[in-house]
């Protein structure tokens, strides 16, 4: 076979096995989206600058914002078994953040200070007063800046399972650059990712990292976790933009410096959830800090009961 033979013949391999993974990667994500499973019809949109965010407000009284874990697989949907509950005495706020759940996706990068905007603008926009704010897992890191920016709109903080501060305030270097580089590829960064988070990888990362009894836990939520990693029109830049570091920011000064009441709540199956809430009190002396039972990084859905109540009366 002459050489010039032999080049169109791997470029007509080439061609055809990238578009083959096209395929895949396409029916994966149509399947992952098929069930319908965070759809609401009652939902509304605020109209972010970066993107339409979709959420859902309910109850009645002093305002409480619901923030989830900041994570492909999250949604405000980890706050549905609370909701109720809070519900009867608070107007409940419950946003998909920006790049996640059912909130639209663009291709684009993600920063600590882009929530920070989102947070004070929604804030400003739909609640229109001070307001009490529970978080979860890396949305922390955002609330803290927030908080410590705009101070007048956050009232009562709570906490929950938040990241160590050594992740929270890391950046991007030149590794991290060239991996968002290979993540950015139409084809292939979209293969690693679907294969990041297929089905079975959110389940056994539950089983693993998320939960103490994950087999208790009803079916839907790992539809949830698998739907909202799939839905939107770039699900990956959310998860690129946290795996390089993009959403590192230095949150030591603005969380010492707080002056709203904070509650941080660990689930006591967390092996590193005391370490990280020792780090957090030792930068604000003024945070109460307890641990639940049964729970490992999620007690609002492990031990909904319990964590209603505390929270109750604490923002009460």
């Amino acid at each position: 076979m002459k050489t010039k033979d032999k080049i169109l013949t791997a470029v007509l391999l080439t061609g055809a096995a990238v578009a083959g993974i096209a395929v895949i990667n396409r029916w994966v994500k149509e399947k992952a989206v098929s069930g319908g499973f965070l759809k609401e019809d009652d939902a509304a949109v605020f109209p972010f600058r970066e993107g339409d965010v979709v959420y859902s407000k309910s109850g009645s009284g002093s305002p409480v914002l619901l923030l989830h874990d900041l994570n492909p697989v999250s949604s405000g949907k980890e706050w549905s078994t609370v909701i109720p509950a809070l519900a009867e005495t608070h107007t409940v706020f419950v946003p998909d953040l920006p790049g996640c759940g059912r909130s639209e996706k663009r291709n684009m990068i993600y920063t600590n200070y882009l929530y920070v905007v989102f947070l004070r603008d929604f804030i400003r926009s739909e609640i229109r007063q001070r307001t009490d704010v529970i978080c979860e897992g890396a949305s922390v890191p955002l609330v803290i800046m927030a908080a410590h920016m705009y101070p007048e709109w956050f009232g009562k903080l709570v906490f929950t399972a938040p990241e160590p501060i050594s992740e929270a305030v890391r950046m991007p270097g030149g590794y991290e650059k060239h991996l968002r580089t290979f993540l950015n590829l139409p084809v292939l960064g979209a293969l690693f990712y679907q294969i990041m988070f297929r089905r079975q990888s959110i389940a056994e990362h539950m089983a693993m990292r998320d939960f103490l009894q994950p087999y208790r836990l009803p079916e839907r939520i790992l539809e949830e976790r698998s739907e909202a990693s799939h839905l939107g029109a770039s699900p990956k830049s959310l998860y690129s933009s946290l795996l390089c570091g993009y959403l590192g920011c230095d949150i030591r000064e603005a969380l010492s410096g707080l002056k709203q009441r904070i509650l941080l709540i660990t689930g006591s199956a967390n092996p590193s959830g005391a370490r990280y809430a020792e780090d957090y009190c030792d930068l604000n002396r003024s945070i109460t800090s307890i641990s639940m039972e049964n729970c490992k990084r999620y007690p609002q859905i492990e031990v909904p009961v319990t964590f209603a109540e505390e929270v109750s009366a604490f923002l009460s």
